[in-house]
């Protein structure tokens, strides 16, 4: 079964690095990753595991073309890799009972 793709861009705006994750049309939801605020993170997970209970799905990670922050690039490559691992292990442990 093939996965559907959530892209998450990586840019700058208003001088912070975001990552966005596009979880629906209509959903972009954000991590700024200069900030130490955790609430945006829960609240993405909180998105994710809600989606990964009706579809299976992976994130493809798209740095926008302007965006030229090497640390930032290569933590975000390596991050968006790992939440794939795991996603994959959730949707798996995912009873099909509880799946929409």
């Amino acid at each position: 079964m093939e996965n559907n793709k959530v892209i998450v861009n990586l840019r700058e705006c208003d001088g912070k690095d975001i990552l966005e994750f596009k979880l629906t049309e209509d959903n972009n939801m954000g991590i700024d990753l200069n900030n130490k605020d955790q609430t945006d993170l829960r609240k993405l997970f909180y998105a994710i595991i809600n989606k990964a209970m009706s579809e299976s799905f992976e994130f493809d990670l798209h740095v926008e073309s302007d965006y030229n922050k090497n640390l930032y690039i290569d933590i975000s490559k390596e991050y968006i890799k790992q939440l794939n691992n795991e996603l994959s292990k959730i949707i798996e442990s995912i009873p099909e009972d509880l799946k929409d």
